[in-house]
């Protein structure tokens, strides 16, 4: 990766150490155990992103029951938030026993329309960010992104094989598409595990940051690591 910027998480291990102690202070208070998508560590690596964004506005596609739109709010409780996903247009059809509980962020903006469908008030593309949480090809919504005028983009399960969508992480290895990329992109960081963790046959690096041992029960899951990724476009 060494055609984009990237920051050295090594060096911020203290200021990460310390956010991982609130965060684990704030999951207490979570507003129901998550069944499926984000888990503890995946959760804290959006917490973090978006706090070291710090958006006024956040767009997110993708909520299914609302835990993410949850961990927004912790993370940046003064931004505007815009909740997408298909599925608010027939929840209640849902088997209320596999979907519910959900959590609704007060004060949120909540639509049925897909990413690509919506338009968006951006006052500052500087401060604005758009998480994604859908399960869909991430290049398409990285160019849908860059046509809504986001710079800052966060996404979930950026995994480096075959999964339920194509990642940028596949289509980096695969290459080919370099000049598009590098043309978009500036910043690409995946935010790594605390400890060294294996998962899906992948051994991977985490920051051993010493001193928050107690919290490696409820981070050091392989399974809640999901590589999120945070992307700052181009000018």
């Amino acid at each position: 990766m060494s055609m984009f910027q990237k920051r050295d998480w090594h060096a911020l291990k203290d200021d990460i150490a310390a956010c991982a102690r609130e965060f684990a202070r704030l999951y207490e208070n979570r507003p129901f155990d998550n069944s499926n998508g984000l888990h503890a560590m995946g959760a804290f690596n959006l917490f973090y992103l978006m706090r070291s964004i710090d958006p006024t506005f956040v767009v997110e596609s993708g909520i299914w029951r609302g835990f993410s739109t949850w961990i927004i709010g912790q993370a940046v409780p003064q931004a505007r938030v815009m909740c997408l996903d298909p599925v608010l247009a027939f929840d209640s059809y849902l088997d209320q026993s596999k979907y519910l509980p959900v959590y609704r962020l007060p004060g949120a903006e909540y639509s049925h329309e897909d990413f690509s469908a919506h338009d968006y008030p951006i006052r500052d593309a500087e401060t604005s960010v758009v998480f994604f949480d859908d399960h869909h090809n991430k290049l398409r919504r990285l160019r849908t992104a860059k046509l809504r005028n986001f710079r800052h983009i966060i996404f979930d399960d950026n995994m480096p094989y075959p999964y339920t969508h194509l990642s940028l992480e596949q289509i980096i290895a695969e290459g080919g598409r370099e000049n598009e990329l590098m043309e978009t992109i500036d910043t690409y960081d995946i935010m790594p595990p605390l400890w060294d963790i294996h998962r899906n046959g992948i051994d991977i690096p985490g920051l051993n940051i010493e001193g928050i041992d107690g919290l490696k029960e409820l981070f050091n899951v392989p399974t809640s690591y999901t590589w999120m990724t945070y992307v700052r476009l181009r000018r």
